[in-house]
């Protein structure tokens, strides 16, 4: 079934009219509901990403003690040293390496070093950023020295983690081999440290931040006076509601190095709060498009349907061959206006395109079949008839059989090319076959010169175009009386490619010359003796334009250079 676009439009602007706000309505909420899922999506990830960056920390100062202890020369040495004096120097390059690293923004609070079984088997603790309370530093400090007491009877070790002192929590990493001790700890609080909302800056905020265990204990404190340091919490637990009604989002990260949960409790309002009042102004939005259509509708009519209306029936005017009626260009809209102008200069045109189109045709036409008539001579046919009677009468099969071929060849070029175009490597094959057969005329009376560039040999050009000057030459530069020569130079060129064919003879006249040169055919198209340069005139003129070029020359003998477009 079809319609009218017209009709269509209008049909289709009172069916979203009606369902148009409960559309928006719908889009809201759903809007909403997506907007809220992905803010805490986005909050979950930054708390991610707080998390990775701690879990880096932690890679970094583990890697640090594992290379001090398996690949550092001077705790090797000091394991190996009995003699106090030489323990005592390893040991001192073993505090200055530890020094420089704890002096790094690591995030630990303080690393330690111990090699019970050297010669020099000294407690070391270099103090890292963040840690001022000496007395907490000797309670964390004697709680390591503990540690080691108990894994004495350990091999090897490698591990972190949690130790309760003197009512707060300490992450440390522990490291043994071959009697050597070495690691770090930081209170669990200073891993906050660099997360915003955390710490006191969170006591005037609708936000905290906490660090708890894998059995669910909090671990550390960021001001909230109802969860503190010890409390059990539910990690996996996303939402609550507070004693006052005020609902919270509760969102954790899990450190895959400590093994610890980092615990995001966040007022929902702060995530949300600027989405209600989104929600308010889609509904505002939707009662004023509701007028906006309805109003809409009303003037659609007179500005939109009545200018279209006219253009379809102009239109189908056309369609229907009538190329005399113009639209009408009643209309406010300057693109109306704008579309009725085009159309009618469209039309205009089309009634002229389609004479000139018609006058190209029957002028092509007509220099095709002038040109045909010249080729097809009779005496062309019957010279070449009786150069094989007479090949005939000596018995020259083989020269017969030769020149039947070149003509069947020829032949077939000159009826079986219905193109416009066809390729140099074609063209020159049609030229082969025509001086084959002048060959058999006028044996041993002239030579054919070929420098041909290879890259040439696909290029397109008219046909007949180099046959036609290679007939002049022979017909009016053969003398048979002395040498004849006849050379032919194909090369790329500016932009296209160059054809240039010079003979030996007496050259063009200049009048002749003249003409040619200043873009003047020569006098009328019945002119027998140059009609052959008049249609490659005219066809290059139809197919290329200006872009093709043709000049007759003397040196000493005729010379045409002909450059065309690729």
């Amino acid at each position: 079934m079809r319609y009218r676009i017209v009709n269509m439009i209008r049909f289709l602007f009172v069916l979203l009219l009606i369902p148009m706000v409960g559309l928006l309505i719908y889009i809201n909420v759903f809007a909403i509901g997506r907007m809220t899922d992905e803010a805490i999506v986005s909050h979950r990830s930054a708390l991610k990403m707080q998390v990775d960056k701690i879990d880096k920390n932690l890679i970094n100062c583990s890697a640090f003690v594992r290379n001090m202890v398996v690949n550092n020369q001077d705790i090797a040495l000091l394991n190996m040293s009995s003699d106090a004096t030489t323990g005592y120097y390893h040991f001192m390059e073993i505090q200055n390496r530890i020094k420089e690293f704890a002096l790094l923004d690591n995030g630990m609070n303080e690393f330690f070093f111990q090699a019970a079984a050297s010669g020099y088997p000294s407690y070391y603790s270099a103090e890292s950023v963040g840690m001022t309370d000496t007395w907490m530093r000797s309670r964390i400090n004697a709680q390591v020295r503990r540690r080691f007491l108990e894994l004495e009877g350990v091999k090897n070790f490698n591990t972190w983690e949690i130790h309760a002192v003197d009512g707060n929590y300490c992450l440390m990493y522990f490291m043994k081999d071959r009697q050597v001790y070495m690691g770090a700890w930081c209170l669990t609080g200073e891993l906050l440290k660099n997360i915003p909302l955390s710490g006191d800056e969170a006591l005037d905020s609708n936000e905290w931040i906490f660090i708890v265990g894998e059995d669910g204990t909090c671990l550390s404190s960021a001001g909230s006076g109802e969860i503190q340091v010890g409390m059990q919490l539910e990690p996996d637990r996303e939402y609550y509601i507070d004693t006052d009604g005020t609902e919270y989002i509760q969102l954790a990260a899990k450190s895959d190095i400590a093994g610890i949960y980092v615990v995001d409790i966040v007022d929902k309002g702060v995530i949300i709060g600027s989405l209600l009042l989104i929600k308010n102004v889609i509904l505002a939005l939707s009662a004023v498009l509701l007028v906006l259509l309805a109003g809409t509708y009303i003037v659609f009519d007179k500005i939109l349907n009545q200018p279209v209306r006219r253009l379809v029936a102009a239109m189908e005017r056309v369609r229907g061959g009538d190329l005399t009626g113009q639209v009408e260009n009643r209309t406010a809209l300057v693109e109306f206006q704008l579309m009725n102008e085009t159309f009618n200069h469209m039309v205009h045109e089309i009634r002229d395109l389609k004479i000139r189109v018609y006058e190209e045709q029957l002028r092509e036409k007509e220099t095709k079949l002038q040109y045909l008539q010249i080729q097809i001579r009779p005496h062309f046919l019957v010279n070449v008839l009786n150069v094989i009677y007479s090949m005939a009468e000596v018995e020259d099969y083989e020269g017969i059989q030769k020149l039947s071929m070149y003509l069947v060849n020829y032949f077939r070029f000159m009826f079986n090319k219905a193109t416009s175009r066809v390729t140099v490597a074609q063209e020159l094959e049609h030229v082969k076959n025509y001086m084959g057969i002048q060959e058999a005329r006028f044996p041993d009376s002239f030579y054919f010169h070929a420098d041909v560039d290879e890259r040439t040999l696909g290029f397109d050009l008219p046909p007949l175009t180099i046959q036609t000057f290679i007939e002049n030459s022979i017909k009016y530069a053969l003398d048979l009386e002395e040498e004849n020569h006849i050379w032919l130079e194909i090369r790329p060129g500016d932009g296209g490619y160059d054809i240039i064919i010079r003979d030996s003879g007496k050259g063009f006249s200049p009048e002749l010359m003249e003409r040619i040169n200043a873009g003047n055919p020569p006098e009328g198209a019945d002119d027998v003796h140059h009609i052959g340069i008049y249609n490659v005139i005219s066809r290059l003129s139809l197919i290329y334009g200006g872009k093709a070029s043709l000049k007759l020359e003397n040196d000493p003998g005729a010379k045409v250079t002909i450059h065309l477009p690729v």
